[in-house]
Order: structure tokens, then sequence, then C-alpha cells
């Protein structure tokens, strides 16, 4: 084992923190927010549906992507 590898005891795990988290909590049903890419647009979708939400998406005509809470 290396030498610089120094072991610890009781060092708490940090809580989990997702992108989308303070999102979720502050979206009400008709609200909608925009991202950049599709792959940002996923990440979001995968998000909101986990947490319960209906959503739909839709490509901008600017390149990006809308993302409504429907129910």
């Amino acid at each position: 084992m290396p030498s610089s590898v120094k072991i610890q005891k009781n060092v708490p795990i940090p809580t989990k923190r997702a992108k989308y988290d303070e999102i979720i909590n502050k979206m009400q049903i008709g609200d909608s927010f925009e991202v950049d890419t599709y792959s940002e647009r996923s990440n979001a979708y995968i998000a909101l549906v986990r947490a319960g939400f209906q959503i739909t998406t839709r490509a901008q005509n600017n390149g990006k992507y809308r993302i409504w809470r429907t129910a």
C-alpha cells in the first residue's frame, strides 16, 4: 500500500444531490425550462419521471429543448 494513503474512520458520506433536484422541488404543473442539448434533455426527463412527474418535451427552433411539467 502506498505510504501516502491514509485510512480514516467515521467520515460521513455526503448526501447524493442530483443536478435537477432544485428544479424538481420548485416546478408546478404548467411550468417549463429549457436545456441546451439532447443529452441534458434526456437527463432531465429521467430525473423528472423518477420524481413522479408527467412531462412533455419539445425541440425548439433555437436548437434547444424545452421540458414542461404536465401533471
